[in-house]
This record gives structure tokens, sequence and C-alpha cells, in this order.
């Protein structure tokens, strides 16, 4: 496994990807439990100072939660990743990368959870910061996440209509 980690951090710094950047095309792609079982693998890895490497070691946590039988580890799993995401954004709160982390993962959770008070918030400041050329130059990343705000449900028609003309 760690090899496996290895060959990722290198293609990452090879094409021109940060850590982060990378962290956040693994969590577009974790559609499964394997996915997301290798996007939680990879982000332990990442630098737990840094506020984005946090929320996203919290997404794939909260994400992993889903695939656990036991209700108290599942609970317990996805508490663990919210308190990373909030850190993260505590650390740095104008960093869009923990905002978009948290706004996917308020986006996914289960209603009784009650974790989805800053969707809006978060995906007003994501859109400014997708304005202002944040990841311009990771196209794909980029298209990702904005298709992924697009698709939400709980996102304003307003913000959507700003996405869609980035």
């Amino acid at each position: 496994m760690k090899f496996l980690v290895l060959i990722i951090l290198i293609s990452c710094f090879s094409n021109g990807y940060t850590q982060e950047e990378e962290g956040l095309d693994l969590f577009l792609a974790a559609n499964s439990e394997i996915e997301i079982q290798h996007f939680l693998n990879f982000v332990q890895e990442l630098d737990s100072s840094n506020q984005c490497g946090l929320a996203l070691h919290g997404t794939a946590l909260a994400m992993s939660a889903s695939f656990g039988y036991n209700p108290i580890t599942k609970l317990n799993r996805f508490s663990q990743g919210k308190k990373l995401i909030e850190s993260g954004i505590s650390q740095s709160s104008f960093n869009p990368c923990p905002h978009f982390c948290r706004l996917a993962v308020q986006s996914q959770s289960p209603g009784f959870l009650d974790y989805d008070e800053h969707i809006e918030s978060d995906a007003v400041i994501v859109t400014e910061a997708l304005s202002n050329g944040w990841l311009l130059d990771q196209r794909d990343t980029r298209k990702g996440l904005i298709e992924f705000m697009i698709n939400e449900t709980q996102i304003s028609a307003g913000l959507k209509a700003k996405l869609e003309k980035l």
C-alpha cells in the first residue's frame, strides 16, 4: 500500500498537481468503497498542518462512514471527519478547498445528522474562488468541482448560473 501511495505522490509532482489538487481529483472519482478507501489512504499521507489536507482527510473519513456495518462506528467516523473539516476551515476561512470539502460532505449527508447549515455560504466562497482563477491551471479538477456543484440540489439557481458561466 505504501508503494501505491508513493507512486501517487510521484505522479502529483511530475504532472504539476499539488497534493491538494490530487486529493480533490480522488474525491471526485470516489464513487465506490474501493475508490473511497484509495482516497482515504492518499489523504492520510497529506500534511495535517495544511488546511486543505486536513479537510480532505475529514472528507474521506466522512465518506468512508457510509460503508461501515456498525452504526456507532459509522457515526464515529463521520464525526471524526466533520471535526477535521471544521478544523481545516477554522485554520483559514479564506481557503476555498476546506469550504468545498464541507459543502461536499454536507450536501451528501443524511438529514438526521443535521450537518447542512453551510451549504450555500460554502458554495458562495467556492464560486468566488473559481471566478477569481482558483484551479485555473488544473482544468479537469476545476471542471469536476463545477459539475459537482451544479448537480447539487441544495445550491441556489443563482449560484448555479454563475458556475455555468465559468
